[in-house]
């Protein structure tokens, strides 16, 4: 059975491991596009980045998948949006990879991630997909996630999952 479960620092052991597929999977995204979002990540997410913020008050949260060894990941971070008198808590996925596509490891990951914004009484969780990325996009509308916004020139897609129906726009 599968598991997942965001890392810790007792996990260091398999940070290789989560930046092989990271940086792997970026390089399957460089072929559908070709902005600097790829390069920055790629340059971003080294061992050594993700060993810095291994801990409960890092900027990211890194999530491994496991079955029953590391098989896929999930980058995520907590943001806030002030308004005049609200706070909109949300849950950002920044990337989500499989070692293997097609065996579920993405929805997985996803509902995981759902579940513990769920848990904080988070109001949104939100992602980027490239346009061109249909599988992605299919996999995420079928999870319940909602088109927000297109931009970067129609690039890339901002969707939203609301765990609070009342941020969700009119």
């Amino acid at each position: 059975m599968a598991d997942c479960r965001v890392l810790g620092l007792e996990d260091q052991a398999i940070v290789p491991a989560f930046v092989g597929i990271l940086q792997a999977r970026l390089k399957d995204l460089a072929q559908l596009d070709h902005g600097t979002s790829i390069v920055e990540a790629s340059q971003k997410y080294t061992q050594e980045y993700i060993l810095a913020n291994l801990h409960p008050r890092g900027e990211k949260r890194f999530v491994g998948h496991f079955n029953p060894s590391l098989d896929g990941i999930l980058v995520e971070e907590p943001d806030q949006y002030q308004g005049e008198d609200f706070v909109v808590k949300m849950a950002v996925i920044n990337w989500v990879m499989a070692q293997i596509s097609g065996r579920g490891i993405g929805t997985e990951l996803i509902l995981d991630s759902i579940s513990r914004a769920r848990a904080r009484e988070d109001d949104v969780v939100k992602l980027s997909v490239f346009t061109k990325n249909i599988k992605a996009r299919t996999l995420y509308e079928r999870l319940g996630f909602e088109l927000n916004q297109e931009y970067d020139e129609g690039r890339k897609l901002l969707m939203c999952y609301y765990l609070n129906p009342e941020m969700r726009p009119r």
